[in-house]
């Protein structure tokens, strides 16, 4: 009798054969199929591993997973932006939602650590590459996890990189004069606007548009920056308001002046405002709404808003799903360009009262 064996991973396994029973050659080349056999269903755990590990993008603990790449992916966005919404497969849809998160990723990771203070620009940049490589924050931009997901320590270090960021001295600077809506309404491709629709847009709000739109006229030491300032979502909100109100079907003088109320004179609601809006637009285009339906939801959180700060309900905050916000904690004035950390804490903010809304 002679021993075979075959291994199960790292269990010997042995087994007696009769040699009268081996009488040929044949039969030996039976018996070597066999403990082939034996071996590939023990080790299919390990075989599937193996296939995996070389045919799987593999990253759902790593930033690398984000990456865009050159190939069919890249083709197929394309495509796909370029369907109507009945023209492309659910297949195609669910690529290009993929791929949007994965821009949003890479875009914060490409930040220009010059927008940080001179002698906080080495710490400043360690720091914010390290909250960027955060799995939970990478699972929540990803779309894969609710923004009450975070820990604190995620809040407080977005939170404490904001003090080391350079941006606007205010949420409003209080010696500007820009007060010509014209570059605005040329800007967002508007011929002109009725007395009517200008109530919309009456006071400060002029001068908010105008740092989210002109930020080098708002703040002159902008124009000292030789690298590129980066504000396409604060601008893209503002035309989209613009639009909205010189296209809006009803205008009224008293819901104009419940809009302008929340949106220009001063205190915490201002402030709120003017932090989170451009970015819930952004994050309700980004779910499939159109800037037109993103614009209608964002009046109706302002309208209510404003019925509650009437009430005198006490709130430092009165726009519904907003309440959290008790003092300037977790809030910073938005920086100058959007990559930097006090935009994304204001992103996350924003999911965060969209998510209490739905």
């Amino acid at each position: 009798r002679v021993l075979g064996a075959s291994f199960n991973g790292r269990t010997k396994v042995s087994k007696t054969f009769d040699v009268g029973s081996i009488p040929s050659a044949p039969a030996k080349k039976i018996h070597s199929m066999w403990i082939f056999f034996v071996f590939l269903a023990n080790n299919l755990g390990l075989i599937y591993s193996l296939i995996n590990l070389f045919s799987k993008d593999k990253t759902k603990n790593s930033m690398s997973e984000f990456r865009r790449s050159e190939g069919r992916d890249v083709v197929m966005h394309k495509k796909v932006q370029s369907l109507a919404p009945g023209e492309s497969s659910k297949e195609e849809r669910e690529l290009a939602a993929e791929l949007v998160r994965r821009e949003l990723i890479d875009f914060y990771q490409k930040f220009d650590p010059n927008y940080f203070y001179s002698d906080e620009q080495e710490t400043g940049k360690q720091l914010y590459e390290q909250i960027l490589q955060n799995s939970a924050l990478v699972s929540v931009l990803a779309g894969e996890a609710s923004v009450g997901t975070l820990g604190d320590e995620v809040w407080d270090m977005l939170q404490e990189l904001t003090r080391k960021e350079q941006k606007f001295g205010d949420v409003l600077s209080k010696g500007n004069t820009l007060d010509d809506l014209e570059p605005l309404l040329e800007a967002a491709q508007i011929s002109a606007l009725s007395p009517d629709r200008r109530a919309y847009v009456g006071g400060r709000t002029v001068n908010h548009f105008y740092r989210f739109l002109f930020p080098q006229k708002y703040d002159r030491k902008l124009a000292h920056f030789d690298q590129e300032n980066l504000h396409a979502v604060p601008a893209s909100f503002a035309k989209d308001f613009l639009q909205y109100v010189a296209t809006m079907e009803e205008p009224n003088e008293e819901d104009a002046d419940k809009i302008s109320h929340m949106m220009s004179t001063e205190g915490s609601d201002v402030f709120v405002f003017w932090t989170l809006a451009p970015y819930m637009h952004d994050e309700l285009m980004r779910e499939g709404h159109d800037a037109k339906q993103s614009m209608e939801r964002i009046f109706d959180w302002i309208r209510e808003g404003f019925d509650r700060q009437q009430a005198g309900e006490n709130y430092v905050c009165h726009f519904p799903a907003a309440e959290f916000v008790r003092t300037r904690d977790r809030f910073s004035v938005l920086g100058y360009d959007e990559r930097m950390p006090s935009h994304l804490l204001a992103r996350l903010n924003a999911k965060k009262v969209i998510e209490h809304l739905e």
